[in-house]
């Protein structure tokens, strides 16, 4: 007796079918796997925010100096003491290909050069470019307020300047926040706890603007104040 087989109409009926739920759970997986990268950025930006709280107790209560350059290779190698694992400093949905290398003399081939994907918030330091000395802890008035550190791709973001978050900033230059997660990015604030924020494609580009995210890197309104005061 012989055993009937498959249809030609079955076995499409039966591709047309996986491809229906492949196309459905594709994207799905996708979602899955950049939540579980996020939850690992999430963790890494944590262990930078309490990095930076046991370097200030060390340092007379105030936060690192942004200077002299290569800001990145300066302000890593006087945090990572307290973390001991260059890896935390890079995203998992990054990779070292937008990194940023400014300041470093021979680019991502200097002896220095760390690839790194999270941008410090420059309102740590008492001016931009005029003294970029740490600040007192004492003088946040709200650190829980304020972003330390986000995903990005410079080391700095130079408030409200380039905070927003187009997701296209490369390692030229382009230093936007990098909005990879799910439409968002990862912060870690000055108070030593992370969290995901929705981060805005752009943002006005003016001083004393009480923009609410723009407050979150510059909560006094004064954007690229030089004064050092």
């Amino acid at each position: 007796m012989r055993r009937a087989g498959f249809t030609l109409i079955e076995l499409l009926v039966v591709i047309a079918i996986i491809a229906i739920l492949a196309a459905i759970l594709f994207p799905v997986f996708a979602r899955a796997r950049e939540k579980a990268r996020q939850t690992s950025c999430l963790s890494n930006l944590k262990q930078i925010g309490l990095a930076v709280e046991m370097y200030k107790q060390d340092y007379d209560s105030r936060y690192f100096h942004g200077w002299p350059s290569p800001s990145w290779s300066s302000v890593i190698h006087m945090i990572n003491p307290y973390m001991k694992n260059y890896q935390l400093w890079m995203c998992p949905s990054q990779d070292a290909s937008t990194a940023c290398s400014c300041g470093y003399p021979s680019g991502t081939g200097d002896p220095s050069y760390i690839p790194a994907s999270y941008a410090f918030n420059p309102y740590c330091t008492v001016g931009w470019y005029a003294n970029m000395q740490g600040k007192k802890e004492t003088s946040i008035e709200a650190p829980a307020q304020v972003i330390l550190c986000a995903d990005g791709r410079r080391s700095w973001i130079h408030f409200s300047a380039w905070c927003y978050g187009n997701g296209q900033g490369g390692r030229s230059c382009d230093p936007s926040i990098a909005n990879i997660h799910n439409g968002g990015a990862n912060c870690a604030y000055m108070d030593g706890h992370a969290k995901w924020e929705k981060v805005p494609s752009s943002v006005p580009n003016a001083p004393n603007n009480t923009d609410a995210w723009l407050t979150k890197w510059d909560p006094d309104n004064r954007w690229w104040d030089t004064s050092g005061t």
